[in-house]
């Protein structure tokens, strides 16, 4: 009960009421044992507060000496060591070779215990992979002009040892990772892309740099390496091509990328020819076991010293070697390329292949001879050919390729502005998610003219998966719209499509579209999809309109109404994939120090 519940004065609350002094004797008198009260309930609390602190205090330190015993209760203690390296290996990345960052699989795996480390250093197999960043690996590679915020790492010297302090210690980690990895095979990635403004190093100062010590720590493994793949400058990558055939026994794939710089470091004047493809007398590029060969360089690709007829995956970027400046300027016709004639003597030179990537390189009329090649590639399953769009240039004839080359067991064929391999990601065929009878076409509609995508498709007649997808840049819905030119100037594609004639087998199209493209109607792309999605003979089974950009469409109400209709079973999907903003630029005042 309230000590004031019989104020007399709690009718005054509230109110205007204005105390004499004998009210405010009368107040103060009514207002002493509260008070009292109040002191006490105040000390209780401390008190309590007290008792509570030193309460949690004792929990805490309880804790402390509990944990560590009750963690000797956890399942993980108990498992198996056998299951445990199980899941070491099901940590390690599947896309590429294992990094060296302690917060990734496996280094990381060394930092839960003692009993960890000990198991993942007992692990060869877990150590097999590594991919290796060279300390001059530049970040603006890729891009036109040197990008400020890529800044390089300070290689100051120590002039008392002659070693950037950076070096030894990845040196040191490189040697002790593929330590442990013991007598297993290797899988090795090694990338070292120099900027658009940095020279080559001299001859004399190779085995000098950084970048020379740290290659030669994991290439002094080449008796046990199965998969080298290199993304380096010429005379980096000459120590790796110099190896010969017996010093590598396990090596069964290959892939080179060769980085210059600009090209003004290519011809007589560098030092540095790319020939050294072909010039070494014993190459890892000879041995007669390798299986898969990837290259990107400038070449004469039926120069390669390779045993064409054992290759299973070959992939090739020969671009053309103009001697100079001046010469490519002079339209002066280039060294080397790969053209559409070359693809027949590559397919004559390789029948086991059935993993195939392509860059035509250099436009050229196609040749009578290789026009009358008739050949069967009874193992290829995935084909890519590149190629770029050049106006009064000569077409590469596609269907005429599909015509006299025989490939009953294609399930891929892709025609892009690029190739695959040119990353040191893994090379596998993940992508033939496709049954023995399917057959998906994947087509660059920006590179290759309507009235070609329909004399391809006609040589194709088991396709089942057709994609139209422009790959460009990505701001590529800023460029020529081709569905425009589809719906407008060449109003052909889709109304082919439309019946059997083309593609009887078709169940799955996927188109990509610019933003705010509506002209389905006009495309004929309303029409196609009515034919091939109705009645009981029709087998069109999906159709994918994926939008450039974020903005919602309201797709065609024909569209959409025949989507309704069709059975159960028949998906129309619309995917609206946005754009990334570009970099930002950031001024660095120190660039070029």
């Amino acid at each position: 009960m309230s000590l004031l519940a019989n104020s007399p004065f709690s009718s005054k609350i509230n109110s205007f009421f204005s105390p004499t002094e004998q009210d405010l004797r009368q107040i103060r008198a009514t207002l002493t044992e509260p008070r009292a009260r109040l002191v006490q309930l105040d000390e209780d609390i401390a008190e309590t507060e007290a008792t509570l602190a030193a309460l949690k205090s004792q929990r805490a330190a309880l804790q402390l000496e509990l944990a560590p015993h009750e963690s000797l209760l956890a399942p993980i203690r108990r498992v198996p060591q056998y299951i445990l390296e199980e899941i070491f290996f099901a940590c390690l990345p599947t896309v590429h070779n294992a990094v060296i960052d302690a917060a990734e699989a496996p280094l990381l795996l060394r930092r839960v215990n003692r009993h960890w480390r000990q198991v993942a250093e007992a692990t060869p197999l877990l150590w097999s992979s590594l991919h290796i960043c060279g300390l001059k690996d530049s970040e603006a590679y890729h891009r036109p002009y040197p990008d400020p915020r890529a800044r390089q790492p300070n290689f100051q010297v120590n002039t008392m040892s002659g070693v950037p302090p950076n070096q030894s210690a990845l040196r040191d980690l490189i040697e002790q990772y593929l330590n442990w990895s013991a007598g297993s095979p290797l899988s090795l990635s090694y990338v070292e892309r120099p900027d658009h403004w940095r020279t080559f190093p001299s001859d004399n100062l190779k085995r000098q740099n950084a970048s020379w010590e740290i290659f030669e720590a994991a290439l002094k493994h080449h008796d046990r390496i199965k998969r080298l793949d290199i993304w380096a400058p010429l005379w980096l990558m000459n120590e790796a091509v110099k190896l010969a055939p017996q010093e590598a026994p396990a090596l069964r794939h290959v892939r080179l990328i060769v980085s210059s710089g600009n090209g003004m470091f290519h011809g007589p004047n560098s030092g540095l020819s790319e020939d050294v493809l072909l010039e070494s007398a014993d190459s890892i590029l000879r041995k007669a076991d390798l299986t898969s060969v990837f290259i990107c360089s400038q070449t004469r690709p039926l120069e390669l010293p390779l045993i064409w007829e054992n290759l299973t995956h070959l992939g090739l970027v020969c671009e053309p070697n103009y001697a100079s400046i001046s010469s490519h300027i002079a339209h002066v016709a280039p060294a080397g390329g790969l053209d559409q004639n070359t693809v027949y003597a590559i397919f004559q030179r390789c029948p086991n292949l059935a993993h195939c990537e392509l860059a035509i390189t250099v436009r050229k009329e196609l040749d009578p001879a290789a026009a009358a090649v008739l050949l069967t590639m009874a193992s290829l399953e995935h084909l890519c050919l590149a190629y770029l769009h050049v106006n009064d240039a000569p077409e590469v004839d596609v269907a005429h390729l599909l015509r006299n080359v025989s490939m009953p067991k294609l399930r891929l064929l892709r025609l892009a502005r690029s190739v695959d391999f040119v990353n040191l990601q893994n090379i596998s065929d993940e992508k033939l998610n496709y049954g023995p009878e399917e057959l998906a076409v994947s087509i660059d509609p920006s590179q290759i003219g309507i009235r070609f995508i329909l004399d391809i498709l006609q040589e194709l007649p088991r396709t089942t998966h057709l994609f139209l997808i422009p790959q460009e840049d990505p701001n590529w819905h800023t460029h020529r719209n081709w569905l425009t030119m589809v719906g407008r100037e060449d109003p052909t594609l889709f109304p082919a499509l439309t019946g059997d004639v083309l593609c009887p087998l078709l169940v799955c199209v996927q188109i990509n579209l610019p933003v705010g493209w509506m002209n389905f109607r006009d495309a004929g792309l309303t029409a196609f999809l009515r034919s091939r999605s109705t009645g009981p003979e029709r087998c069109l089974r999906a159709l994918t309109l994926d939008f450039a950009g974020d903005q919602k469409i309201d797709v065609d109400e024909e569209l959409r109404e025949i989507a309704k209709a069709q059975d159960s079973g028949f998906e129309l999907n619309l995917v609206y994939t946005q754009t990334p903003p570009p970099n930002k630029w950031i001024y660095d005042p120190r660039r070029g120090l």
